[in-house]
């Protein structure tokens, strides 16, 4: 019990310092964004946050799960703008002569980078250039501690064991959920949503990877939810 108590401490720090610093200056950050078009599930993720710090529990968890809501939609959306015409930045449309195979491989690539991207915009807030570290799965360790606080220990389960898609075999998550499932006497599935998520994401990071090999290795596609220390081959 000491160790789950401990866990609003612990996951608060589990994100970087950037994190940390954005949601304790918020609403200061908020009034120089205030002529911006805040995305809804931004706001909805900066409601549950002040509500998260007064331990009102149950508004964090109703806000908290408007912001997933609102983020997968927003990520379909943002996907769908990427299959568009693509700019052929590297080349230029008169000295880059190439097959049709390579062009179409090369448009191919841009599209997937571009959906790839849409992880950083996401989690970038308006007016902002850098995006909040581990933003998406920081949505279900509040959650987790949430949902325990309320006793509603199935979802904080599901969610704990989603939080271990991104970060697997983080102990204190890995404590946490062994607590969840000793008191329910059953095991639990994570979020669907989330699962499919990023496994569409890691197997469109190896095409990308694949790709950059294949141009000689001139860029790599960035990992936003490694932590520093954290093997990022793992998160492939």
């Amino acid at each position: 019990m000491h160790l789950i108590l401990c866990t609003l401490f612990l996951c608060y720090l589990a994100g970087a310092q950037e994190e940390d610093e954005t949601v304790a200056n918020w609403d200061q950050k908020q009034k120089s964004v205030k002529n911006s078009e805040v995305p809804p599930h931004q706001e909805a993720f900066k409601a549950a946050m002040v509500h998260y710090r007064i331990e009102d529990f149950q508004k964090a968890i109703k806000d908290l799960e408007l912001a997933l809501v609102g983020y997968y939609r927003a990520d379909g959306e943002c996907r769908a703008r990427c299959d568009g015409p693509q700019a052929f930045k590297a080349h230029s449309p008169v000295h880059y002569r190439t097959s049709l195979l390579e062009l179409v491989a090369d448009h191919y690539s841009q599209v997937l980078r571009c959906k790839h991207e849409c992880v950083r915009d996401l989690a970038t807030w308006p007016d902002h250039s850098s995006p909040i570290e581990d933003y998406l799965p920081l949505h279900y360790a509040y959650l987790q501690f949430s949902y325990f606080k309320t006793a509603r220990f199935q979802e904080a389960l599901e969610s704990a064991l989603t939080y271990l898609l991104f970060h697997p075999g983080e102990k204190v998550m890995m404590d946490n959920a062994a607590y969840y499932q000793a008191v329910l006497g059953r095991k639990a599935e994570p979020h669907e949503d989330a699962d499919w998520y990023l496994r569409r994401h890691r197997a469109e990071r190896q095409l990308l990877l694949f790709a950059g090999e294949q141009q000689g290795g001139q860029s790599k596609p960035v990992n936003y939810w490694n932590r520093p220390g954290e093997n990022e081959d793992a998160e492939r």
